[in-house]
């Protein structure tokens, strides 16, 4: 396939390569921080609304994946739209393009989890409060726990969908094997009796990675898969369910990274 706008490959090292790589940062974290803000803006007339969060990833994920030079390929995407009720999505977590892929489009009223620390960053920290999105401090576990039965809570009002990213942080060292579940995926869907719907994305890494100069850009293949029925399950199930979906979310990450790799020619 023909090579995206402002690419780089390994061959390609040296000052041009970090030069072209430094320009595609810079529009990137322009793009991400006006998102943030047009999307702080739209919080002043939606407050807290769970809609918010699909509304601005309907902007800021096509045109970052555009200016990251990769395109999406969605595979069985139809099961994503138990949304439309309420459910929670499970996915792998890679780099800071995810949202550029999970986020294209994204089912009805999604909020999403991440840690706390990012409520200090500036514009992003207040959108994601300001849209209902939820924060989870790690550092403390009463934290946490309450955290996560709030979105329990919102759930079973079947108010909204939650999003998480199942590993509890970026997979670096070896993003082929998914890194340990965490539990908490598992026991809102006991608690809520919400579904479990799990999203895998193809392996960023030999298309950017920007600390050995590649840019390469090309296709990632996100690909969701057939809802878990948690009906009747207890806490005393988790374990189970936390290992199954690993099991399911493993040999589908096998299965789409093959697809890509042969899509992008490697």
């Amino acid at each position: 396939m023909a090579r995206p706008w402002f690419s780089t490959s390994k061959q390609e090292h040296g000052a041009l390569a970090f030069v072209i790589i430094g320009v595609r940062m810079l529009l990137l974290t322009v793009w991400f921080f006006l998102s943030c803000i047009i999307g702080c803006v739209l919080c002043i007339f939606k407050w807290r609304s769970p809609d918010l969060p699909q509304l601005v990833c309907s902007f800021y994920s096509p045109v970052s994946a555009w200016l990251a030079g990769m395109r999406l390929v969605q595979r069985d995407w139809h099961h994503t739209k138990v949304a439309d009720d309420a459910a929670i999505y499970v996915a792998n977590h890679q780099t800071f393009l995810d949202l550029s892929f999970f986020g294209q489009n994204m089912p009805n009223r999604v909020v999403c989890t991440a840690k706390r620390e990012l409520a200090w960053v500036p514009f992003f920290g207040l959108f994601w409060y300001a849209s209902g999105n939820i924060f989870i401090d790690r550092q403390r576990r009463d934290s946490a726990v309450k955290s996560l039965d709030a979105g329990t809570d919102r759930l079973k009002r079947k108010e909204c969908s939650i999003f998480v990213f199942s590993e509890g942080t970026r997979n670096h060292a070896n993003p082929l094997k998914l890194l340990p579940f965490k539990k908490g995926f598992a026991h809102m869907a006991v608690q809520s009796g919400r579904p479990i719907v799990p999203i895998v994305a193809s392996v960023h890494e030999t298309l950017v990675d920007p600390a050995k100069g590649l840019w390469r850009g090309g296709v990632v293949v996100v690909k969701a898969l057939p809802p878990i029925d948690v009906t009747g399950k207890t806490t005393a199930d988790v374990d189970e369910i936390v290992k199954s979906t690993y099991d399911l979310m493993q040999k589908a990450l096998d299965e789409v990274n093959a697809e890509a790799r042969q899509l992008n020619s490697l």
